[in-house]
């Protein structure tokens, strides 16, 4: 398992540049960010590193715009989250 990141970025694909910058000013001010495009790699099984990710995060980012609300991605972050539940 990886070390603990101090922020996991949820988001809707359509919004994927824009959430870039969002990671590279996160990581650039100093934080461990989970960015799925940086720590997902081909081959992976994308549920299990999701889960992961949101297992060792000390803090969560959800980007909520029109293309997440019509994505799968609130529905699988939300039973990920609660599956993974971890103590403070």
């Amino acid at each position: 398992m990886n070390a603990t990141r101090d922020v996991f970025i949820s988001y809707g694909h359509a919004d994927q540049s824009w959430v870039r910058t969002l990671a590279n000013n996160l990581h650039q001010s100093g934080l461990d960010v989970f960015f799925d495009e940086w720590t997902i790699n081909p081959g992976d099984v994308l549920v299990h590193k999701l889960e992961e990710g949101l297992r060792t995060a000390r803090n969560g980012i959800v980007v909520v715009s029109a293309s997440l609300c019509t994505s799968t991605s609130p529905g699988l972050m939300v039973h990920s989250s609660k599956k993974t539940s971890r103590p403070d």
